[in-house]
């Protein structure tokens, strides 16, 4: 899983006694808690255990870096670590002290003495080991069970929060699917009301050319009735023209012939005469 610079615990100026306890990386290219995580998210450090130890400019000193899934498992490592150490330095002392009694003891029963005191030794021994040992694991465990409980609460609070973020985003787009719906529905309506409006004008423009067409067929027709009487009125002029002509050169061919029988008739006299 990635690291995180949540997941570290400090240990100190010295690294030597955690030697044992996870690998140190010991570079000067990573000086702090942030560097060491970034370097083993991409890789450029590589750590198979799930946890190592590196040294922090910012707080002095080493720490114990660990993946939050290898959280309880670095820090049993840890405690027991301690444990041994603790038993380590009381195993010191003890021997000092033994050194003691014994350079005291020399003219006693060397060999019962030693004997007692290597048994008490080793029951003091154990003791403390024990009681370190329990202290420290009822310490580390309460600590990773504490932060357990604080991550699992802050999970569950950015659940509520991505919830509540989400029932919101829901409402906010029904509310905008319901303001689109009503302006669909008001546009829909504006169209089917231009478009009626727009039949209806259609209509009317129709009605209009209907009735113009009408009156100018109207007047076509009256203004061709108009024509054709006039037409029949010149025709009757010019048919009565025609007779008043007929008539007058009737009367002319009529007087000629008049004239003509007088002429005759006269020239018939002057015959007759002679």
């Amino acid at each position: 899983g990635p690291w995180s610079a949540e997941s570290f615990k400090l240990l100190g100026p010295d690294s030597e006694k955690y030697e044992g306890l996870a690998r140190v990386i010991d570079d000067t290219r990573f000086r702090s808690v942030l560097d060491l995580v970034e370097a083993l998210n991409v890789g450029v450090v590589k750590v198979e255990t799930g946890y190592c130890i590196g040294w922090s400019d910012t707080w002095s000193q080493y720490f114990l870096l660990f993946q939050p899934e290898k959280q309880q498992v670095a820090l049993v490592a840890l405690a027991n670590t301690e444990v041994e150490l603790e038993a380590a330095r009381k195993r010191q002392r003890l021997q000092r002290l033994r050194g003691a009694v014994t350079g005291m003891i020399n003219s006693l029963q060397k060999g019962k003495m030693e004997e007692a005191i290597g048994a008490r030794q080793q029951e003091l021994e154990n003791r403390i080991t024990a009681n370190v040992r329990k202290d420290l694991e009822e310490s580390y465990s309460a600590q990773a069970e504490q932060k357990v409980k604080e991550k699992e609460k802050e999970a569950e609070q950015k659940v509520k929060q991505k919830e509540a973020e989400v029932e919101h985003q829901i409402k906010e787009v029904e509310q905008k699917l319901k303001q689109t719906e009503s302006e669909a529905e008001k546009k829909v309506k504006q169209k089917e009301a231009e478009a009626e409006e727009k039949v209806k004008q259609k209509e009317a423009e129709a009605e209009q050319k209907v009735k113009r067409k009408e009156m100018e067929a109207q007047h076509q027709i009256r203004e061709a009735e108009q024509k054709m009487k006039q037409t029949e009125i010149e025709a009757e002029k010019k048919v009565k023209q025609k007779e008043a002509e007929a008539h007058h050169q009737i009367r002319e061919a009529e007087q000629q012939m008049k004239q003509t029988e007088n002429e005759a008739l006269n020239q018939i006299r002057e015959a007759e005469q002679k």
